[in-house]
């Protein structure tokens, strides 16, 4: 790999935060799950007292070149040019997350790049005409890490909008788990939990290079909060980890008798939030259900329950400190944290800081309520929404009717693309087009001048609906040759796009979206 190369993956690592990898790389494992480390993993003190998990599994998550590129550029990130050498690259990194294996060899974790899946899953084209092999026909690899360094492929079955956890099935025989889950009613403030997650390890002297090496972490830490709703549910968990690190998000928590207590959504400093096992749970058989039933309603928010928002982060959302202090007391509601545009939510004047307290007049205590009562809709009927809002001394009702998707999560992240599309200064982007820098052999070996890479065309777009697909090379705008990405242009108005597809010359014309107010149907 040349300089340039090497530049790149020292970027990927503090960037992507992908945390182990190379090239082709076979994944190893040790010591076997649930045994505590008996050295120090990264500087980070270990537990000490043994402790039986097996349902504690590594998983990796393998990206080629392209990928990384474009998540690269996905982050702002000026990249390398399109080569050979990146096109043929089979897995420069692959992403190391833990797993929790359930009863019935299935497995649920959080995956930093869950988003890869979800567009490989609803089949949305990304490179079609002019390469060979398709460097993208597989977006990446799945698989967990067993104690004896073998891998198993999993195959990506869907993700929890309202949790973030992805279901991963096993492509091969599955495995049986014997593991217990954590009784909530049994948890108390102050209990000792352990977190378990994977972290890359040394090269063990006398393998083979290729293998990724990786030790399960043990940290002790202790329960520091508990918030239940109405119901007798847990709907917050806090607990304390010394040497918390980012590295342990995903990670999951068992008690002294190896049960499954929960997996943690975040963190800050020595804090950290978990998932409890029961709301895993509940993550899994929503996603089992959306999988075997559609088309489901969706609504297009994102929400946090009102009683696990710090108080600072309602009053950036416009309520005033004391009346939010009230309503957190109350434990009442889910505000929403995003309402992109043209989404039923939107064109019902739901907004950004709205806590929504009831749906059709049912309690809302937090996601799993707001959850289940849109589930049960089917889009035909409006539904009541009762909210509170910073400037209104009064709830107010709302009337909103829901649009019903084969797949929310991927109709969800189509509208936060939009939104994020039409306030872009790249008005290639801004049309639905999502680019990368052709090298000049590349591009002269598919008949193009020069110009930019097509990786992604947003399906609905302007540029989607005009013709333009992934695998295009934008040869020139305007007859200007291209040879940088982003384009700099006009922020508005119509591109003539000049296209070389399989070594033709084409052209097309596409407009650049902005946002317009909402209009109700």
């Amino acid at each position: 790999m040349d300089t340039l190369g090497i530049k790149l993956v020292g970027l990927i690592l503090a960037v992507v935060s992908l945390t182990a990898g190379s090239s082709g790389a076979n994944a190893q494992q040790t010591p076997e799950a649930g045994v505590p480390i008996a050295r120090t993993v990264s500087g980070v003190p270990q537990a000490t007292t043994p402790v039986a998990a097996p349902q504690v599994k590594t998983v990796g998550h393998r990206l080629n070149g392209m990928k990384i590129l474009y998540l690269l550029r996905r982050n702002g990130i000026n990249v390398a040019p399109l080569n050979d050498e990146t096109l043929l690259a089979d897995a420069l990194q692959t992403n190391i997350s833990a797993g929790l294996l359930l009863g019935d060899g299935a497995i649920v974790a959080r995956l930093p790049r869950a988003e890869l899946e979800i567009w490989e899953k609803a089949e949305v084209p990304m490179l079609t005409a002019g390469l060979a092999p398709n460097p993208l026909s597989s977006l990446s690899t799945l698989f967990v890490m067993e104690n004896d360094g073998n891998e198993r492929s999993l195959r990506f079955v869907g993700l929890d909008g309202g949790t973030g956890l992805s279901l991963l099935t096993s492509i091969s025989a599955t495995v049986s788990n014997d593991s217990r889950d954590a009784r909530e009613e049994t948890l108390q403030v102050g209990q000792r939990l352990r977190l378990m997650s994977p972290v890359s390890a040394p090269q063990t002297e006398g393998l083979s290079s290729d293998k990724v090496f990786v030790n399960m972490a043990v940290l002790e830490g202790s329960v520091t909060s508990i918030s239940r709703s109405p119901s007798g549910r847990i709907s917050r968990l806090t607990i304390s980890v010394p040497n918390f690190s980012s590295t342990s998000l995903g990670g999951v928590t068992v008690n002294d008798a190896g049960e499954t207590v929960g997996l943690i959504e975040s963190g800050n400093g020595n804090a950290a939030e978990v998932i409890p096992i029961a709301a895993v749970r509940r993550a899994v058989d929503r996603i089992r259900a959306g999988f075997k039933s559609r088309p489901r309603p969706w609504l297009g928010v994102r929400g946090a329950p009102v009683a696990s928002m710090p108080v600072d982060e309602l009053v950036l959302k416009g309520w005033n400190r004391e009346k939010a202090s009230r309503l957190i007391s109350k434990q009442l509601g889910l505000v929403l944290t995003a309402v992109p545009p043209r989404t039923p939510a939107s064109v019902a004047d739901l907004r950004v800081g709205d806590i929504v307290t009831h749906i059709n007049g049912g309690k809302v205590t937090g996601a799993e309520d707001f959850s289940s009562f849109l589930g049960h809709q089917t889009g035909k009927v409006p539904v009541r929404f009762t909210i509170v809002r910073p400037e209104s001394r009064t709830p107010l009702v709302l009337s909103v009717r829901l649009n019903v998707s084969t797949n929310p999560v991927l109709e969800m992240k189509l509208a936060e693309q939009r939104a994020e599309r039409m306030t872009s200064p790249d008005p290639l982007l801004a049309s639905g087009i999502e680019t990368l820098p052709i090298a000049p052999e590349l591009a002269a070996r598919l008949n193009a001048r020069g110009g930019l890479f097509v990786v992604f065309v947003h399906p609905h777009s302007t540029a989607a609906n005009a013709g333009v697909v992934s695998g295009d090379i934008i040869e020139s705008i305007g007859g200007k040759l291209l040879t940088i990405a982003p384009f700099v242009g006009p922020i508005s108005g119509k591109l003539a796009l000049e296209v070389i597809r399989n070594g033709q010359k084409l052209e097309f014309h596409v407009s650049t979206e902005t946002i317009l107010p909402d209009s109700k149907p």
